[in-house]
């Protein structure tokens, strides 16, 4: 009785700072204070250290219970519907804080996903909220894509139409301390009535120092364009160590869906970190790259 209580006062919390947050939009400047019956919820801007950005730290507090139950729980940022605007995505933690580092000056939204079973229930996926999808008949310069970027700035990931009206994920990050990180991403196809099309497929990518970028990039090649996609994203490398078991069928999936020859080599450089990688990984990744 009472864990069944507990989690209906998660649910009725997490429906109230929904519904007190669909109602806002908010400046970096001015940030904002909301309060509800079992929520309140402070966005805080401040000026960051370097240029003319903010950081923005959000605290969601339950008036009832503890903050812990919100531990995990997606938070996302959006500026405008363009498909040039960065959409930046965040987990609470256990005091329900979030902090989005680097924004732009300007005006943005802030959602909450309802917590859901996804497909690796680890803290180093953050789920989005769905999209839809049109494909493009327009220039290459102009088809369709979306940009996301984690909470500390550190990871950019742009979801993109390419020029066969397929749809690849590109990872990028500019510091180095990124360079042969393995992320971890799922995603679901959906159709038009909103129903998944298969189950969520798991995908692993090596990001690789790329002289062209002046960053670190890995590009994964998803497939066709489906009517909506849901997404869950990475936060953080992935540890190495945990890649057993259920991990191996995604790891080969994986290096098949590296979409150039600089993300194979990266999974190459990957598969010799011995030192570092579980011997049945390392294997899978060695037999999807041919010996």
């Amino acid at each position: 009785m009472r864990a069944q209580k507990r989690n209906d006062d998660i649910t009725q919390i997490v429906a109230e700072a929904c519904s007190l947050l669909g109602q806002l939009t908010w400046d970096t400047q001015r940030g904002a204070y909301l309060r509800g019956e079992k929520v309140c919820i402070l966005l805080d801007p401040c000026p960051a250290e370097e240029g003319d950005r903010f950081d923005v730290p959000i605290t969601i507090l339950p008036l009832v219970g503890r903050a812990t139950a919100l531990e995990g729980i997606s938070v996302v940022l959006r500026g405008d519907e363009s498909d040039e605007a960065m959409i930046y995505y965040g987990l609470l933690n256990r005091r329900g804080q979030v902090l989005f580092r680097g924004l732009e000056k300007g005006r943005y939204r802030a959602e909450i996903l309802p917590p859901e079973p996804v497909a690796w229930p680890m803290p180093f996926l953050v789920p989005v909220p769905s999209l839809a999808m049109v494909p493009s008949a327009r220039t290459d310069e102009h088809r369709w894509r979306r940009r996301f970027r984690n909470a500390d700035g550190s990871l950019v990931a742009t979801l993109r139409e390419r020029e066969t009206g397929e749809l690849e994920l590109l990872f990028e990050a500019e510091e180095r301390s990124w360079d042969s990180a393995l992320v971890g991403v799922t995603w679901t196809p959906m159709s038009a009535e909103g129903e998944a099309a298969t189950e969520p497929q798991r995908l692993f990518a090596v990001l690789a120092w790329s002289e062209v970028f002046g960053a670190c990039v890995a590009e994964v090649h998803l497939g066709p364009m489906p009517q909506e996609l849901e997404l869950s994203l990475p936060q953080r490398p992935w540890p190495l160590e945990s890649l057993t078991g259920e991990f191996i069928e995604a790891l080969a999936d994986s290096v098949a869906r590296a979409s150039t020859d600089h993300s194979r080599q990266a999974w190459r450089r990957l598969a010799q970190r011995e030192e570092a990688l579980p011997p049945e990984a390392r294997r899978a990744i060695e037999e999807a790259l041919g010996g």
